[in-house]
């Protein structure tokens, strides 16, 4: 993960996104920097699509993956159940976990001046990150919901859990 840092790095600024309002306005992406000055694993990262995609592969095939190096029982314990919110959603270590018929997914969301969420299907190995550049949760997560159910075909109820 060449391009993830929890503290703000120097050549971020020409590869990081405007953040943008419902009406179409640009954040300045300095707003980034205060909030990253100091690490923060609840809310610091700072990551492009490709990096955090690399980290989902070794969540779901770890041997696949030669650069990043998680072992069985740390990705276990991450995808563990933990606390139980419905019967159907749970918190692992870092991960939302959700059991949707008889399948387990791993799921997690970032909201700011960003809305990002990934979903990954361990028995599929397979997974998908979205990023995108609006505060706006409601707008970003209508567009991240549409986008999961024209690529795995169903809606999933992580979406209306609060």
């Amino acid at each position: 993960m060449m391009h993830s840092s929890y503290i703000w790095q120097d050549g971020y600024e020409n590869m990081a996104a405007d953040g943008h309002t419902a009406e179409g306005q640009a954040h300045d992406r300095r707003l980034l920097l205060p909030y990253r000055q100091k690490p923060n694993a609840a809310a610091s990262l700072a990551t492009t699509p490709s990096d955090y995609a690399r980290f989902i592969i070794t969540l779901l095939a770890p041997a696949q993956n030669q650069h990043i190096q998680l072992s069985a029982a740390g990705i276990a314990a991450m995808l563990t159940p933990q606390v139980q919110l419905t019967d159907q959603i749970t918190w692992g270590l870092g991960w939302g976990l959700q059991q949707y018929e008889e399948h387990l997914s791993f799921w997690h969301h970032g909201r700011g001046l960003f809305t990002n969420f990934v979903i990954g299907f361990p028995e599929y190995r397979t997974g998908l990150v979205v990023m995108t550049n609006s505060g706006e949760n409601a707008q970003a997560e209508h567009l991240i919901r549409t986008i999961i159910q024209a690529v795995f075909g169903e809606d999933y109820p992580v979406f209306y859990v609060r």
